[in-house]
């Protein structure tokens, strides 16, 4: 389904990404002299690539910490981020699209909707009934542009290039060594005009997740398929007419439905109205006299099949952003996103997922048969600072029941219920040492290690390193 995925501007506090756990920043340094060669700081994480550009826009309110630390920039495989970082040789299905948008959304506080995409792949990956060699041989061009063969980290794949998108075909059983005809087939939006002008608005991170866009989508991956002229090795020239043997021959030929670059106004239409004449009669000149089935359509049913399969939701409670709302809006109370009350496992989403209502009910907002003001237990992993500005009805649990903001303070609001989060977890363990060392710096008969006994509970606020025993 979606795979590769470009934005440009990331609506996400880059400070908060500097400070992240699951991210360690770096850039070019020349290492005899120590000089910075490159300010643009990079990290990965799972198959995605953040970038965080310097700027010196001069910026105010909101986009303070972007006028402070520069504009961020995603890009990599959603797909290969959903599996661990390891692959993208499996099915990646609509509930899967919405799993990672919302770790993204819940691990490092992207506004998905304001979040414009700029780059985009969609695709399949697809068992064919032959093998993925004999369909890649015989590549001829789409549109009238020859299919180049690259190679990228030990694989070949083939490509026809335009100014708005590509077309991208190669096999990916051969890249993971699966020993399977596993056919990938794609199309790399370029600039996403190239689906406005067909009517498709598909703009933000958010709009991924709008399952009435996803029809569209498969209707042109099969129009770009059943576009692409192949050739036909089973038929020789010897079994067409006399007149038309040289068509045959030069229609082989890749360059030959190139339009030359310096053709213009009548002359360009005239050659381009030839060309497109000529590739109809080599067309149906391979059709009358293929040996087998015809396996370019039939491949293109499978693949609208396939995309049919993906795209079907099998949660019954797959929700839209058109219907629902926002992921994290600034200044609106989080809605449930996907309503896991019934019909769907609740398995990792409300522990991922701290911005989920549910997740909030489960672990900060819950009070059966707690005392008032008290604490209760935090969601993990705990909620950030740009987590609680981005839903006010998190950060008003999490103020609930703790000390009062302090007036004056140089942390803002939502910073404060950040640190006292923090502080409810690292307190207890500190104080605990502070007591024990206490203790052994008082003068004794006896070692200290055979008389001092901690009760459960302090074992394990002792034992408690960050979350991570």
């Amino acid at each position: 389904m979606f795979d590769g995925i470009k934005i440009l501007d990331v609506s996400v506090s880059a400070h908060a990404l500097l400070m992240h756990h699951n991210l360690t920043f770096g850039g070019k340094v020349d290492l005899q002299t120590g000089a910075v060669l490159d300010h643009t700081q990079r990290a990965n994480d799972r198959g995605l690539t953040f970038k965080i550009i310097p700027t010196n826009r001069s910026r105010s309110g909101a986009d303070k910490y972007r006028a402070t630390y520069g504009r961020v920039e995603l890009a990599g495989s959603l797909h290969r981020y959903g599996r661990g970082g390891l692959h993208n040789a499996d099915d990646f299905t609509a509930d899967d699209v919405r799993r990672v948008v919302e770790e993204l959304v819940s691990t490092y506080g992207i506004n998905a909707q304001t979040s414009t995409l700029n780059n985009l792949e969609f695709g399949v990956n697809l068992r064919l009934p032959y093998p993925v060699k004999d369909l890649l041989r015989a590549l001829i061009c789409y549109k009238g542009v020859p299919f180049a063969r690259y190679t990228d980290n030990g694989f070949e794949y083939y490509q026809a290039a335009f100014s708005q998108y590509a077309v991208k075909v190669y096999n990916k059983g051969e890249q993971y060594g699966l020993g399977a005809n596993l056919l990938r087939f794609e199309v790399k939006v370029l600039k996403m005009q190239h689906l406005h002008g067909r009517g498709i608005k598909l703009g933000t991170l958010a709009d991924l997740l709008n399952t009435d866009l996803y029809p569209a989508l498969g209707r042109l991956l099969a129009e770009v398929f059943t576009g692409i002229l192949f050739d036909e090795p089973g038929v020789s020239v010897d079994d067409v007419p006399t007149r038309h043997r040289e068509l045959l021959l030069q229609g082989r030929n890749p360059r030959y439905w190139q339009l030359p670059n310096d053709l213009k106004g009548k002359e360009y239409d005239r050659v381009r109205k030839r060309l497109r004449r000529e590739e109809e009669q080599f067309r149906k000149l391979l059709a009358d006299r293929r040996p087998g089935n015809e396996w370019q359509s039939e491949t293109a049913e499978l693949l609208i099949q396939k995309w049919e399969e993906l795209t079907r939701p099998t949660c019954p409670k797959f929700t839209d952003l058109s219907d629902r709302g926002t992921l994290t809006q600034p200044g609106v109370n989080c809605p449930k996103f996907t309503d896991l009350s019934e019909g769907c496992e609740r398995g990792s989403l409300s522990e991922i997922y701290p911005l989920y209502v549910g997740a909030i009910s489960d672990k900060v907002g819950s009070r059966e048969g707690a005392k008032p003001g008290s604490r209760g237990t935090l969601p993990n992993p705990r909620p950030t600072a740009t987590m609680l500005r981005a839903c006010p009805a998190l950060l008003e649990e999490v103020e609930r029941g703790r000390r009062c903001y302090r007036k004056g303070s140089k942390e803002e609001r939502a910073e404060r219920a950040a640190h006292l989060l923090r502080n409810d977890q690292s307190n207890p363990r500190n104080n605990l040492k502070r007591s024990i060392n206490k203790i052994y710096r008082q003068p004794t008969l006896f070692d200290v290690a055979d008389t001092l006994r901690l009760d459960p509970r302090q074992q394990s606020v002792l034992g408690d390193n960050n979350g991570n025993g």
